[in-house]
């Protein structure tokens, strides 16, 4: 025999290659049979056990009716959404159930719930249900989600004053309209969290929010938004005076943070002063350090230097440099105030050179570089900024384009040596060009 047929009369075939224990009934449902279930559990790698099972998926099977699920008295979350359902039945042996989620299915009515004594959390969103009833009589019942449903008045939800254990009730997505749903919430003791977004009701409620706030004393949440204790204060303000009484309140809130801010920092200096008074008396008081002629010394002649104004430099002829408005000053640009000129991007070293003085041109420097011949040009002014010219990009020259030769032919005033980005010197050039 080979080892392939022992395998197989031995009974160890794996899951996949045994017989799939899913039936259809007469309409082509799926139905939820024992096997099929105990295949499942399998599949996701649960117990084979009913009983030891904490929780069961049957989401997305194409379920039309709940039942055989007597075995699995130990379930406590169970999820069958996204099936056909249309009634709930067949839970009343899951006694231990806190979570029930049967969004997407076609329920109508809520009902056969009420041996879920231990029902925490009930999920019936995306269903067919008009009215909200048989819920009374699960008392520790603390979060109801009903969105996308077709509760229309305050008669469909009027059953909620019944659910006192309610603390999350989420009513989005239906057709509320009346506004006299607002008595209905302000019943129910421990409401914490309320969602009615997308129902034409939220804009038929003059100050929607504040009104809902200032009704419901319990509530921490609504829509998409937190209920701080600021926001309640102010709003209750608002209730017993109007928007003047409300805004009067925000005052008073921020003066008191104010004054709590300012409580805060003189607390700290207080420990900051007892931490001084302690160490005087352990250490006694603190001497001025002393120091050696020499590093006084130093220290005058340092801080003569800090106090001394900065003097201007002169030009050649003992005139005061006075600086114009660069293109730096006016447009807050990070380029260099003073700039020396830079061809083919060489960083060029500039030497003061003895020049003749004439009246066409100021002072001259020796431009001098170790990849060419000195060159003697003069440095390109610091070019102030002219608003309002429009400069077309194809005039303006790339680095390679400029020379020293260029610099000496369009002779400008004396600058400063620096460093010239492309930027700077392209300005040059059509600074240049724009006073021709």
């Amino acid at each position: 025999m080979l080892l392939a047929d022992r395998t197989v009369t031995a009974g160890s075939r794996p899951w996949s290659s045994r017989r799939d224990a899913k039936e259809l009934d007469g309409q082509g449902n799926t139905r939820m049979t024992a096997k099929y279930i105990q295949q499942l559990c399998r599949e996701q790698k649960l117990y084979q056990t009913p009983e030891l099972n904490d929780k069961l998926y049957l989401h997305f099977k194409g379920f039309a009716k709940i039942e055989n699920l007597e075995a699995y008295t130990g379930v406590k979350a169970l999820w069958l959404e996204g099936n056909g359902i249309s009634t709930i039945e067949g839970l009343s042996a899951l006694t231990e159930l806190r979570c029930l989620y049967l969004a997407q299915n076609c329920i109508e009515t809520i009902e056969n719930l009420d041996e879920l004594i231990h029902l925490d959390t009930l999920s019936l969103n995306n269903n067919l249900l008009k009215k909200i009833n048989n819920l009374a009589s699960l008392k520790n019942l603390k979060t109801l989600q009903l969105t996308h449903n077709f509760l229309k008045s305050k008669e469909d939800i009027a059953h909620l004053e019944e659910c006192e254990s309610i603390t999350v009730l989420d009513l989005s997505h239906n057709k509320i309209e009346d506004p006299e749903i607002v008595e209905i919430f302000e019943l129910m003791p421990n409401l914490a969290v309320l969602n009615l977004m997308s129902n034409p009701v939220t804009s038929k409620i003059p100050n929607y929010r504040r009104t809902l706030i200032s009704r419901i004393r319990t509530l921490t949440y609504l829509n998409d938004r937190p209920v701080f204790d600021k926001e309640r204060l102010a709003v209750e303000a608002w209730a017993r005076g109007g928007i003047e009484a409300e805004r009067e309140e925000r005052r008073r809130q921020k003066d008191e943070e104010k004054k709590e801010h300012e409580r805060s920092f003189e607390a700290l200096r207080k420990l900051q002063d007892d931490a001084r008074a302690r160490r005087r008396e352990r250490y006694g008081e603190e001497e001025e350090p002393a120091f050696s002629p020499e590093v006084e010394k130093l220290r005058d002649e340092m801080l003569d230097k800090i106090k001394e104004p900065e003097e201007h430099p002169k030009e050649a002829d003992g005139s005061t440099f006075t600086k114009s408005a660069t293109i730096g000053e006016q447009n807050a640009a990070p380029i260099r105030s003073f700039t020396e000129l830079s061809t083919s991007g060489k960083r060029i070293v500039i030497e003061e050179a003895d020049v003749e003085d004439n009246d066409s041109q100021n002072d001259q420097f020796q431009f001098r570089t170790p990849w060419a011949k000195p060159t003697v040009g003069p440095l390109i002014e610091e070019l102030p900024v002219r608003h309002g010219d429009d400069v077309d990009d194809d005039a303006i020259p790339e680095l390679e384009e400029i020379s020293v030769d260029w610099a000496a032919a369009n002779p400008t005033t004396t600058g400063f040596p620096g460093w010239a980005s492309t930027r700077e010197i392209a300005a040059a050039k059509v600074n240049s060009l724009l006073r021709k």
